[in-house]
């Protein structure tokens, strides 16, 4: 599936779901009413429309670059990434970076998967995924980003201290691609 038919289908699921807020068949989940955010259009305003939140499938200057899959859906729609990744995005200001991420890398309890964010050169953060499931992460990027020239491209680096190729674990599985984590989400916060 091209990566255009993805952004699509984002498309229609969000007006799917504005669509049932507005008929109010559905409440907004409790990740929003923490946020003090209680009608879903307001949501899709705050993170969206305003400029406060890109999200990077979406943003037109961002580009996926070596070490990463084409999107797929999971669910949500992610991609996977190999040892490490890189994105190129130009984006002005920004203070830093959100993102969910999961892995499927069997024996985290014994061994640790250890991830490591690197934006223009420097590390911005680093973790430790011992379980699997989803993680949502806030990256603080003020620190790569102090000295920079406006309309730089800026470089995001990931690096996985290892990965699997799920056909060596299961033999039902013919998945041969080797993987670390996959990410969706993903977005400059300004």
């Amino acid at each position: 599936m091209a990566d255009q038919e993805i952004i699509n289908i984002i498309r229609e699921i969000r007006e799917s779901v504005l669509a049932k807020y507005r008929k109010g068949d559905s409440k907004p989940s409790s990740l929003h009413e923490r946020a003090g955010i209680t009608d879903i259009e307001e949501l899709y305003r705050t993170r969206y429309v305003s400029g406060y939140v890109v999200p990077h499938d979406l943003y037109p200057n961002a580009s996926f670059e070596a070490g990463w899959c084409p999107p797929e859906n999971l669910p949500p729609v992610a991609r996977w990434m190999g040892r490490s990744s890189s994105l190129t995005f130009k984006a002005d200001d920004f203070s830093g970076l959100r993102l969910d991420l999961t892995t499927h890398i069997p024996d985290l309890g014994r061994n640790p998967l250890q991830i490591d964010f690197i934006l223009n050169g420097t590390r911005i953060h680093s973790v430790t995924l011992i379980d699997t499931g989803w993680l949502e992460l806030r990256l603080d990027a003020t620190t790569a980003t102090e000295r920079q020239q406006p309309g730089r491209t800026n470089s995001l680096d990931i690096n996985a201290s290892r990965t699997w190729i799920p056909s060596l674990y299961d033999r039902s599985n013919d998945d041969g691609r080797e993987m670390s984590i996959a990410v969706c989400n993903l977005e400059l916060t300004f």
